[in-house]
């Protein structure tokens, strides 16, 4: 999947189950858009 975004010039964020306070990144990220 990886190689894909990149070959396609797509921009891949993952956030893992993991790691919460990843997930609370990506959501102040989605609430800025």
């Amino acid at each position: 999947m990886e190689e894909f975004c990149q070959r396609e010039h797509i921009r891949l964020d993952v956030s893992l189950v993991a790691h919460p306070q990843s997930n609370g990144q990506a959501e102040r990220a989605n609430q800025e858009i």
